[in-house]
């Protein structure tokens, strides 16, 4: 009864201080992800508050680049909106055309439908194939024998 009481007060705790917590767990991480560059800029003989003042320049470019790019490709996208929706519907009327795609997929699904529904009804004879029987294959000169003539793994019982 304890357990269940200390787990639903860890959970209160999270949930009420989500606000708080998010930002502060957000930070050790990225202090642990951007701790390797100050301290290889300090390797360099450079003092540590330059390091560490390059370090987020640095991180901030690289997320301010990655954002610029998002934008750009999402402006694109609502550029070039009116010519992708055309697009789709061009190519799904072609699947709903008569004798589309979309049909036959549908045909399909309804023959096995009726094939899985007809399961309990003995199934009709079928026909023997017609035309010549196949030949077995042949044996290669590659392929091993079926049982092995040597018994160099074979362990025999200690007595």
């Amino acid at each position: 009864m304890e357990m269940l009481q200390g787990a639903l007060l860890v959970m209160a705790v999270l949930y009420f201080g989500q606000e708080l917590l998010v930002p502060l767990v957000l930070a050790v991480l990225l202090s642990f992800v951007l701790a390797p560059v100050v301290r290889g800029l300090r390797r360099v003989a450079i003092p540590r508050p330059v390091a560490v003042v390059v370090t987020v320049l640095l991180a901030c470019a690289i997320f301010l680049g990655i954002g610029a790019l998002v934008g750009r490709q999402a402006s694109l996208l609502a550029e070039n909106l009116p010519t992708y929706q055309a697009t789709i519907g061009q190519k799904l009327s072609g699947l709903q055309s008569a004798g589309g795609l979309l049909d036959r997929v549908s045909g399909a699904v309804q023959a096995m439908g009726r094939g899985i529904g007809n399961e309990g009804e003995a199934p009709a004879k079928a026909s023997p194939p017609r035309g010549p029987k196949p030949r077995p294959p042949s044996r290669s000169r590659c392929m091993p024998p079926t049982r092995p003539r040597w018994r160099c793994c074979a362990v025999s019982p200690s007595r």
